[in-house]
């Protein structure tokens, strides 16, 4: 009788653990998924606040894309749209403008429209690892995952060790049921600086947490990010 009282009590005691674990995992409240961007460090100026954002004539491509990150970072899509959209036309030849561009397109959810800006860089430039990182989650959310596939094997291999695009990749592969390889890019991520937190705005990524053998190596990760 003793026994099963002490059983009974372990089982309970991580049943709670569990169940406080992932209620902090669904408690965090996080920004829609802001993609990888190689930009300059831009300088600091006063953006207009206004409907229309207009792009002057002597307006660098620099202070265009601080003007357009900015409304990105204050949710103001439409506007951020409207900027890069002309900003495209005076730069068509700069991969930060086209990606900054997919990325409002994504945030807005079109993804179509994400993926032809995200098609647009890696076409000028097949070497930029960000561009193809973009497309692979265009076309995560677009359904199609064996394109999304090839992209993305495309980015790791021009950053293997990136951790968003690693992240990206654990997400495809649990999105796909395969789960041993998106647990192995999830624990390749978190070793590259993507944190508890981050990891816990992928529902797909929440369910690995029920694994075994990535379960340690979780709390593990959320001990050192909260010290």
């Amino acid at each position: 009788m003793a026994l099963h009282k002490k059983l009974v009590g372990a089982m309970k005691k991580e049943r709670k653990e569990l169940f406080i674990l992932l209620g902090i995992l669904l408690a965090v409240i996080s920004a829609t998924i802001i993609l990888v961007i190689k930009l300059d460090k831009l300088p600091d100026m006063t953006t207009a606040t206004g409907e229309n954002v207009p792009i002057h004539k002597n307006a660098s491509v620099k202070e265009t894309l601080h003007k357009a990150a900015e409304l990105l970072s204050r949710n103001e899509l439409v506007q951020a749209e409207n900027l890069l959209t002309e900003a495209i036309k005076q730069y068509p030849a700069n991969a930060a403008v086209w990606l900054l561009s997919g990325t409002v397109y994504f945030r807005q959810q079109k993804f179509e429209a994400a993926e032809n800006a995200f098609r647009h860089v890696i076409r000028r430039h097949p070497d930029n690892a960000a561009g193809y990182n973009n497309l692979s989650a265009a076309l995560i959310k677009l359904k199609r995952y064996n394109e999304a596939r090839s992209t993305i094997d495309q980015a790791l291999y021009l950053a293997p060790n990136n951790g968003e695009i690693l992240l990206n990749a654990a997400s495809l592969y649990a999105l796909r049921q395969e789960d041993n390889r998106a647990l192995k890019f999830l624990q390749q991520a978190m070793a590259n600086g993507i944190s508890p937190e981050k990891v816990s705005q992928y529902k797909e990524l929440v369910r690995l947490l029920e694994r075994p053998e990535f379960m340690n190596y979780y709390k593990q990760k959320t001990q050192q990010s909260e010290k």
